[in-house]
């Protein structure tokens, strides 16, 4: 009878869980105007909301939780809770988007050093395809990196097709390693076991992968 209880307390929490993160996904994208904007503008109004998201120091949550999850919680850890959340936001107000995961060329070329990885968001738009970086609240306009100001920081593809992400002493190289509809969906997920050292590790060996298929383009 004991674990019966605790098992329908568990189901009653996780009902519950699932209320209050839809509840919170309803009320963002309640604020999202989508009548007779594009997708442009759509994709920077969700940008507003995702990069102003609270910044939470928690190692433990890093990469686990899903949009829906980051946007109740008001609080993400990084790039990747907040291209999740963007994703979750995008899927609300029908805008076409899909999660873009990278990671840096000198990350590839270095494997012993820090891990360097980003996640993106591609928009789908009627002139083509852009990018969007929920983190920084960037977006791509005539192939420039641009900002909720209009200021701009270079442009967003190398002539190699890279992605450019600006540093304080020069550009980062990063790599599309692959796309779908969110960090679990590609396998950049963390799971709810896993520590920090054993994600890395696995997306280390993911880039890995991808580079020994790919460094012979780049070097």
């Amino acid at each position: 009878m004991a674990k019966i209880g605790r098992a329908l307390d568990e189901r009653s929490y996780q009902l519950r869980q699932r209320e209050r993160e839809q509840r919170a996904l309803e009320a963002v994208a309640a604020e999202i105007n989508t009548t007779s904007m594009n997708a442009t503008e759509m994709a920077l109004q969700i940008l507003s909301k995702t990069a102003h998201l609270g910044m939470s120091a928690s190692i433990d949550l890093v990469a686990k939780r899903t949009g829906e999850t980051v946007i109740a919680d008001g609080e993400a850890t990084g790039c990747t809770d907040r291209a999740n959340a963007f994703m979750a936001i995008a899927g609300r107000v029908n805008l076409k988007a899909t999660y873009v995961q990278t990671v840096a060329q000198d990350s590839m070329e270095n494997p012993s050093g820090k891990l360097l990885s980003h996640a993106l968001a591609r928009i789908q738009t009627g002139q083509g395809d852009i990018l969007a970086d929920p983190t920084t609240g960037w977006i791509e306009r005539d192939g420039v990196w641009t900002d909720e100001q209009g200021r701009t920081h270079g442009e967003v593809y190398d002539e190699h097709g890279r992605i450019n992400k600006p540093r304080q002493n020069g550009v980062y190289k990063f790599h599309v390693i692959c796309e779908g509809r969110n960090s679990r969906d590609v396998g950049f997920g963390r799971n709810p076991d896993e520590s920090m050292r054993e994600w890395t590790a696995r997306i280390r060996l993911r880039a890995g992968e991808y580079w020994g298929q790919n460094r012979e383009r780049f070097v």
